[in-house]
C-alpha cells in the first residue's frame, strides 16, 4: 500500500498543469503551486541586467578595437609601419598558441577541418582570409599617424558594409545569396557618405590615403565571408580565428623577411611597452565579440560594438589632438555610419539574412 501511494503521489507530481491552476483531469491544483508574480518579476528583471551586461561588454569590446587600431598607429609612427603590423599580429598569435589547451573542442574541430579538406567539403583557399586580416593591421600601422583613428574607423567600417553587402550578394559567404534591394542600397549610401564627410575638410593627401582603411575594410569583409564558410563546415569558430592570426602574421612575417634581403633597412625600435599591446586588443576583441554574439544575436552586438568602436575613435582623436572643426565632421560621420550599419544589419527576412558578413565590424575574427 505505501508502494502504491508513493507511485500515485508521482504521478500527481509530474501532471501537467494549466495555467489557471487546474491539472489536466480538472482538478483544482493548490495555490502554493502556482509560481508567484514576485518571482517572475525578478527572473525578467535578472534577464534585463544580464543583456544590459552584455551589451556592455559588447561596447567595451568596439572600444577595445580602437584601441587597437590607436596603439598599432603610434607603433607604426614611431617605428616602421610592416614591422609594427608584424609585432602586433605575432603578439596575438602567441597569445592564442598559448590559449589552445584551453579552448574546449578544438582538438575535435581541427580534425574534422582536416577530414573536409582532404574530401574536398572545404575549399583550401577558404583557410587564407587572414591575408586580409593582415592587410587591415598593415593599414592601421600606415594611416592611423595621419588620418587619425576616427576618420580610420569610420572609412574601414563603410568599406565593410560596403564589401558585406557585395559579397552576400554573390554568395561568397555562408548561407544563400542575398539580394541587394532598396534598404541595403540606402544603408550602403549613408556608410559611404560616413567616409566622405570627415575626408571633405581635407582634398589632398587624406582623400588619398583615407582609401587604404576603406579596401582593408572590404578586405575584412572578404575575410569574415571565408571564415564563415569554415566556421559553418566544422561547426566551431577557433579553427579559423586561429588561423587568421597564423596566416597574417606569416604574410607580414615574410614581406618583412623579403624586404631585408633586398635592402639593408633598419630603424629603432620604442622603448614603451604600452606600443606592443595592440595584439593584446586584438586578441581581446576576437573572443569577446564571440562571446557576445552568442548572448546578444548578431545584429544587438553589432550595434553595441559599432557604437563602442565609433564613441571611442572619436574621444581618442579629440583627446590627442584637441576639439576642431573636424571634430564636427567625425560626429555626422559617425550618425550616418550608425544608421547605415543599423538599416543593413536589420533586414526583414531569415536569420542567415541577419548573421550576413556585413554586420560585423571590422577586426573580428582578424
Amino acid at each position: 500500500m505505501g508502494d502504491l501511494f508513493r507511485c500515485f503521489a508521482r504521478r500527481c507530481a509530474l501532471r501537467p498543469r494549466s495555467r489557471h491552476g487546474i491539472d489536466a483531469i480538472g482538478r483544482t491544483e493548490s495555490v502554493m503551486t502556482r509560481p508567484r508574480a514576485g518571482s517572475r518579476r525578478t527572473a525578467r528583471s535578472g534577464s534585463r541586467s544580464a543583456v544590459g551586461l552584455y551589451a556592455l561588454a559588447a561596447t567595451a569590446t568596439g572600444g577595445a578595437l580602437a584601441c587597437e587600431t590607436e596603439i598599432n598607429g603610434m607603433l607604426g609612427t614611431q617605428s616602421d609601419p610592416l614591422d609594427a603590423a608584424v609585432a602586433s599580429n605575432v603578439v596575438s598569435l602567441i597569445i592564442v598558441v598559448v590559449a589552445i589547451p584551453f579552448v574546449p573542442g578544438l582538438e575535435r574541430a581541427a580534425r574534422d577541418l582536416l577530414t573536409m579538406l582532404r574530401a574536398g567539403s572545404v575549399h583550401p583557399a577558404w583557410l587564407f582570409g587572414g591575408i586580409a586580416g593582415g592587410f587591415m593591421v598593415l593599414t592601421q600601422a600606415i594611416t592611423t599617424g595621419h588620418l587619425g583613428v576616427a576618420v580610420f574607423t569610420l572609412a574601414a567600417v563603410s568599406g565593410q558594409t560596403l564589401g558585406g553587402v557585395v559579397f552576400d550578394c554573390i554568395g561568397l559567404g555562408p548561407g544563400p545569396r542575398r539580394a541587394v534591394d532598396r534598404r541595403r542600397v540606402l544603408g550602403l549610401l549613408m556608410a559611404v557618405s560616413a567616409t566622405i564627410v570627415p575626408a571633405a575638410a581635407d582634398i589632398g593627401s587624406a582623400t588619398t590615403l583615407i582609401l587604404l582603411p576603406f579596401v582593408a575594410g572590404m578586405g575584412a569583409a572578404l575575410q569574415l565571408a571565408l571564415n564563415g564558410r569554415v566556421d559553418e563546415a566544422i561547426s566551431h569558430p577557433s579553427p579559423s580565428a586561429m588561423l587568421s592570426f597564423l596566416v597574417g602574421a606569416g604574410m607580414l612575417g615574410s614581406i618583412a623577411l623579403l624586404r631585408l634581403t633586398v635592402s639593408d633597412f633598419s630603424h629603432s625600435w620604442p622603448a614603451d611597452p604600452l606600443l606592443y599591446t595592440g595584439g593584446v586588443f586584438g586578441v581581446v576583441f576576437v573572443l569577446s565579440s564571440i562571446l557576445v554574439v552568442r548572448r546578444l544575436g548578431v545584429f544587438v552586438a553589432v550595434m553595441c560594438i559599432v557604437t563602442g568602436q565609433v564613441a571611442t575613435s572619436i574621444a581618442i582623436s579629440t583627446v590627442r589632438f584637441g576639439p576642431s572643426t573636424a571634430l564636427v565632421g567625425h560626429c555626422v560621420g559617425a550618425v550616418l555610419l550608425i544608421g547605415g550599419v543599423v538599416i543593413v544589419s536589420s533586414r526583414k527576412g531569415s536569420s542567415a539574412d541577419r548573421t550576413s558578413s556585413s554586420a560585423i565590424p571590422s577586426g573580428s575574427h582578424r
